[in-house]
């Protein structure tokens, strides 16, 4: 067992349900329940939405573990980015987050994220999606995909989104073709 209030770097594996109140509200503690929504959201398509109508709370500093002691990037833990496609084909199924992240002013550290079209913490979200009040300190964010769109610390491709006072800093977003990359959002309609 390990305490809530002790933040261990994430070992890129282990997945648990976070608290939740009354099936619209989930607070995260640890970077394992953090993965368990981006699993979720997998889980659902734009037309069944897993998270529509739902507040995601970050209550503290979460390490996704995807640096190593000397900075550089450890191989062995990627974060795969909450919302995306199934395949690096924008006619795809699409996966989107479309609830609100309310980050509380906590930051997410040490982020090596990869996807095959939208990568960052979060791939594709959409509207009616808020994301707010939360910070991506020391991240890589890369599309793996030579038709990939969109690389960034926060949100590939955000599709009528509103995000307030987040923040990204220490960080490469990187896509191989001449698509979008930014340091916090990559793609915005």
């Amino acid at each position: 067992y390990v305490s809530k209030d002790v933040v261990l770097p994430w070992n890129g594996e282990g997945m648990e349900p976070p608290t939740n109140e009354g099936a619209t509200e989930y607070y995260i503690y640890r970077a394992e329940e953090l993965a368990w929504i981006s699993e979720n959201v997998a889980a659902g398509t734009a037309a069944a939405n897993l998270m529509t109508g739902k507040t995601v709370y970050l209550m503290k500093d979460i390490d996704l573990g995807g640096f190593n002691a000397d900075g550089s990037r450890n191989e062995n833990v990627i974060w795969r980015p909450i919302g995306g496609f199934t395949t690096a084909n924008a006619n795809s199924t699409d996966y989107y987050f479309n609830g609100t992240f309310e980050g509380n002013g906590n930051v997410i550290y040490n982020m090596n994220a990869e996807s095959v079209e939208f990568t960052g913490l979060f791939g594709y979200t959409a509207s009616p999606a808020i994301i707010r009040n939360v910070g991506i300190d020391t991240f890589y964010s890369q599309t793996t995909d030579a038709s990939s769109y969109g690389s960034a610390a926060l949100v590939g491709y955000a599709n009528t989104t509103t995000i307030d006072a987040c923040f990204a800093r220490n960080g490469t977003a990187y896509t191989s073709t001449a698509n979008c990359a930014g340091g916090l959002v990559a793609s915005c309609d």
